[in-house]
């Protein structure tokens, strides 16, 4: 997160961990920073994770809000639903900074995941082979295009232009992405 400088992209159930937190905050920060995706579940089924979890999500994403001077942060999440698989669900772990990284594992972004709990990620670096960053920036547009029904935008399309373009489509009421996506606001 630290290196970011165009893009990070977050699919995670969870945002509670301070030191994830503080890091995207020094991102939003900087003047011409990277566009932050975050897509997380809208609510959570247990008591502990509706109330706890919920609490201390919605508290991180206030404060994310509050350092995101120049409007590059957004966290969304789905909401629709389908009579096959019922309510869209997040629970991915997938963090991909610029066409650079790429982790995929089980941690959670809370303390116990990264503390306690026996998690294991997979990361992927680019370190300037070609053939990686373009695997890296695939996965992240059939991600981001997955996670909004949109028709992945191609490998070299401008960040700020994708970013409008999803923005403009969950703006449009009629638009069939409003049913199923949300821009979370606590």
């Amino acid at each position: 997160i630290g290196q970011a400088s165009q893009t990070i992209y977050i699919e995670n159930q969870y945002l509670t961990s301070q030191v994830i937190v503080d890091a995207l905050a020094r991102k939003l920060i900087v003047f011409n920073g990277p566009l932050i995706t975050f897509i997380m579940p809208y609510e959570y089924g247990g008591g502990f994770e509706r109330y706890g979890i919920a609490y201390l999500r919605n508290k991180a994403l206030k404060r994310l809000r509050q350092f995101d001077l120049n409007k590059r942060f957004g966290a969304y999440c789905p909401n629709g639903s389908s009579p096959l698989v019922g309510k869209k669900k997040v629970h991915a772990k997938v963090l991909i900074v610029d066409d650079e990284f790429l982790c995929v594992g089980s941690a959670n972004m809370t303390l116990r995941s990264f503390r306690l709990d026996s998690e294991y990620n997979v990361s992927l670096r680019a370190e300037g082979q070609q053939r990686i960053r373009r695997f890296i920036a695939e996965t992240r547009e059939r991600l981001r295009s997955r996670q909004v029904n949109i028709v992945p935008a191609p490998i070299h399309e401008d960040r700020q232009h994708w970013y409008n373009r999803m923005i403009a489509n969950l703006a449009e009421r009629d638009s069939p992405l409003f049913s199923k996506f949300r821009m979370l606001s606590p």
